[in-house]
């Protein structure tokens, strides 16, 4: 083993991106914005871009390395992977006194031009990435009332809101089978077929029952968890929806449909609530805990976990909820600041490195390399992401160790080029195990899974 000077750096754990999360686990977790409620539903793309943050009260998307302003008024409400938003403003509309408030919806291109689309019977509105928008579309429940055939949704105009679905070009398709007359309905989640979930409410009642739209099928109600009321919030584009419904005690729980219900259960407190799911089945919401404080979770492999056991200790953000998940374990939600009283919108990522090797050793197994005596073998290749992205102009570490488990000795120092490349091969020498740490200037990215060296 050769002779060097230790080198200091954080330690970090091995996550890798698959079928399982591992327990131990690091993530790297940034702001992307403040927002004014801890109910506030912040949302992503494929991409992680991140709507639903504001910076001094002006909207975004929150991308990567960039931010992309968007129209002042209008609030954000859902953004799909060609950063086209859909978003929500309220206006009054109806003669003089006797006006009533109303929600507009836009549509919102990647180059800022804003379409109305129609006017909403609630703040919720969904776009997918054919640019379709789900929304509850607001209609009068007597089209042939004299008020309303005037053109007026003043307050003597009685409405309802019914499910719909616009299309890219502007044509609107209403599902008013799924709200009889005097029940108010709102869309919750949209997929790529163009499904629906959502919410219907009894009028002067509290109960709310959940149903589904899909493309293909009429609508169908969903059932509760033995109680009376269910709301369905999100959908894949397998068709399957989550939500919360009340349980035979009358508390809501997280669950899961896919023509049969499941309860997801709770981080051990009394209620949950889960608020999307991606096309791996990766379920997020909010859970009470055991001490009756809200948390952010994932559930995967029948497991619900909450998603601050994977931050930093040191961290000063507390994970409140989880609003969205992409198809790459990206989430967004809303944290609180130890330091303060205000709400902040985040991007977490599960990021993964990995070393692509090219090596004049005898390759045998997985990283696993053979050294002959006295042999020096050199790596070369990139560092990339779980993604495949490569990761330029980075500094990493290299260390080594006798045994898999350590300890291990800072050995040298690594950079990647522009184009994620190392700048120089590394040079391996002693038989054991090796491994990259870091970037070290992007501190909360985990180590690179370790190769062994053998000799004979």
């Amino acid at each position: 083993m050769p002779h060097t000077k230790p080198i200091r750096c954080l330690t970090f754990a091995l996550i890798a991106i698959s079928s399982q999360i591992p327990t131990l686990a690091t993530a790297q977790v940034r702001v992307v914005g403040d927002v004014p409620l801890q109910a506030s539903q912040p949302r992503l793309n494929d991409n992680g871009g991140v709507i639903g943050g504001t910076i001094e009260g002006q909207p975004f998307i929150f991308e990567k390395n960039s931010h992309v302003a968007l129209p002042a008024g209008p609030t954000p409400r859902d953004v799909n992977s060609s950063n086209e938003v859909v978003a929500t403003q309220v206006v009054l509309s109806g003669p003089g006194s006797n006006q009533r408030p109303r929600t507009i919806v836009y549509r919102i291109d990647a180059l800022g031009a804003v379409e109305t689309i129609n006017s909403s019977g609630g703040s919720s509105a969904r776009i997918n990435e054919a640019a379709e928008v789900g929304l509850g579309i607001v209609v009068p429940i007597d089209p042939l009332n004299a008020i309303c055939m005037a053109n007026s949704l003043s307050i003597f105009c009685p409405v309802t809101s019914v499910p719909a679905l616009t299309s890219a070009e502007g044509a609107i398709t209403t599902f008013r089978d799924a709200l009889p007359d005097g029940l108010l309905g709102r869309v919750e989640g949209l997929n790529g077929s163009g499904d629906l979930v959502g919410t219907r409410t009894f009028v002067d009642t509290v109960t709310t029952q959940a149903f589904r739209k899909r493309h293909n099928a009429s609508v169908e109600l969903l059932p509760t968890l033995g109680g009376s009321s269910a709301e369905a919030l999100a959908i894949n584009d397998s068709g399957v929806a989550v939500g919360q419904a009340q349980d035979s005690t009358g508390e809501n729980h997280a669950f899961r449909f896919d023509g049969n219900i499941s309860d997801l259960g709770t981080l051990g407190g009394v209620s949950s609530k889960a608020l999307a799911i991606n096309n791996a089945g990766q379920i997020v919401g909010v859970a009470k805990n055991s001490a009756g404080l809200d948390r952010a979770f994932i559930y995967r492999n029948g497991v619900m976990t909450d998603l601050n056991s994977f931050r930093r200790a040191a961290s000063n953000l507390t994970l409140l909820s989880a609003t969205d998940i992409n198809e790459f374990q990206e989430i967004s939600g809303v944290a609180e600041r130890s330091d303060s009283t205000g709400y902040v919108a985040y991007r977490f990522s599960f990021v993964d490195t990995s070393f692509i090797p090219g090596s004049d050793c005898r390759r045998i197994a997985g990283s696993r390399q053979i050294l002959r005596r006295n042999q020096r073998c050199n790596f070369s290749g990139a560092l990339a992401d779980y993604r495949g992205r490569r990761l330029g102009n980075r500094t990493l570490i290299v260390q080594y160790a006798l045994q898999k488990s350590g300890p291990w000795t800072g050995l040298a120092l690594a950079r990647t080029n522009r184009q994620g490349k190392f700048r120089k091969p590394i040079s391996l020498v002693n038989a054991g195990y090796y491994r990259i740490v870091g970037p070290i200037n992007d501190a909360e990215l985990p180590f690179v899974p370790s190769g062994q060296i053998e000799v004979r």
